[in-house]
């Protein structure tokens, strides 16, 4: 009985998949995996035969080069899939191509992929992952991503994953979670309009990044598009995300709400922008460590300050922990609003500790649009010790 046990194993163990039906690998399709040789007409035909024979896809500790965009999608007559992928290695596949993305996926629903790496090379605005729907497959939805990771090249607006850069309407990109996903810049260097996360989307809901982490990039996270008809609008949250060396973590401009819950962000220049645009987002930070932030000394509006409102939305920001190497007079908070003076906006500091020098580390009102400020059980922070802050009574509401 154990011989038979042993003999059932090995017959679907995953680093020999060509002894079971159920699975393909590139090897099959006739890819060297060397990271010199071409690889990409196999690994194109692996994803396509895998879609249409409803195969799991297993790749080995190898690296394989592409030099195209690879299309995962649909097979004919269908508008969506269900395909599991499981990699292993530290690059998995190599790009080298010098438009698009390393992988193209649409239509994908109800799939785990696990372990996919990806290295980009050094082309401008490339891609590692690119989520989408089209007009034959209206939801990529319901995915699981596991400790996937994508390291950028030198290239300028090259991104890790971008959501929904041609969906519109009611196109559904929606319930992906990204579990342990990373994605890195290049080390010592931050380049311009480097993205870890990029959402494009008009309709992306419920998507989660859970203990997710990027570093060496221009912007953490971004939903704010080059075309202004396609800005991405939806709900994001974020749960134990940490980010080190990042120029900017949030860039939000037209968002319905987002959570960031948990976590530690160190090392950075500014925490979040909102730029004016047509829906007002709430955004809610909680239980959040902000370290050692030197927000950079700009020209412009953002000038020297962490947190910058552009459109008036509600900002929460409750029990967190923020210090810097140099504390926070009233830059650290910047309200505008857009100028248009036709809503209020809101700002909630509950509980918490603050690096700061006055009691006042914001400023409102800048234009026509109103601020209400609210806080209440604000700590200072000095040298990492918790003091009382506010000079009215401890637990009262300031506005």
């Amino acid at each position: 009985m154990l011989t038979g046990f042993v003999q059932q194993v090995k017959a679907v163990n995953v680093n020999n998949p060509k002894t079971a039906a159920q699975y393909v690998s590139p090897e099959d399709y006739g890819a060297a995996g060397d990271g010199i040789k071409d690889d990409t007409r196999a690994i194109q035909s692996m994803f396509s035969s895998a879609t249409l024979k409803k195969l799991k896809v297993v790749i080995p500790a190898k690296t394989y080069k592409i030099t195209r965009t690879i299309s995962i999608v649909p097979p004919a007559g269908s508008n969506e899939f269900r395909l599991d992928v499981e990699a292993n290695g530290d690059n998995v596949f190599l790009y080298g191509g010098s438009t698009g993305a390393c992988l193209r996926i649409v239509g994908l629903r109800f799939s785990t992929w696990k372990g996919v790496k990806i290295k980009l090379l050094n082309a401008p605005n490339i891609v590692g992952i690119d989520l989408d729907t089209d007009g034959t497959a209206h939801s990529t939805s319901n995915i699981n991503f596991t400790t996937c990771h994508v390291s950028l090249g030198k290239g300028i607006g090259q991104r890790g994953w971008r959501i929904g850069a041609v969906s519109s309407g009611g196109a559904d990109i929606s319930i992906i979670n990204w579990n342990n996903c990373s994605v890195y810049g290049n080390y010592g260097k931050v380049i311009n309009g480097q993205i870890g996360w990029h959402n494009e989307g008009p309709n992306s809901l419920n998507n989660v990044l859970n203990t997710c982490f990027g570093a060496y990039l221009d912007k953490f996270f971004s939903n704010t598009s080059t075309d202004t008809k396609n800005t991405g609008n939806g709900a994001f949250y974020f749960y134990g995300t940490g980010t080190s060396h990042n120029n900017l973590e949030f860039e939000i401009s037209n968002a319905q709400t987002y959570l960031i819950n948990g976590g530690r962000f160190e090392l950075g220049k500014h925490m979040l922008v909102v730029h004016n645009g047509n829906v007002a987002p709430a955004i809610i930070f909680r239980s959040i460590e902000i370290s050692n932030y030197n927000p950079a000394e700009t020209s412009d509006l953002m000038n020297g300050c962490l947190f910058f409102l552009d459109m008036p939305c509600s900002l929460k920001i409750d029990g967190c922990n923020i210090g810097n190497q140099t504390p926070y007079t009233e830059k650290m908070i910047r309200a505008f609003g857009g100028g248009e003076g036709k809503a209020i906006g809101t700002i909630i500091i509950d509980g918490g500790s603050i690096a700061a020098l006055k009691n006042k580390f914001y400023q409102v009102n800048l234009n026509k649009t109103k601020w209400s400020v609210y806080l209440r059980g604000v700590g200072r922070l000095v040298k990492g010790v918790r003091s009382d802050m506010m000079d009215d009574k401890a637990g009262m509401v300031q506005k």
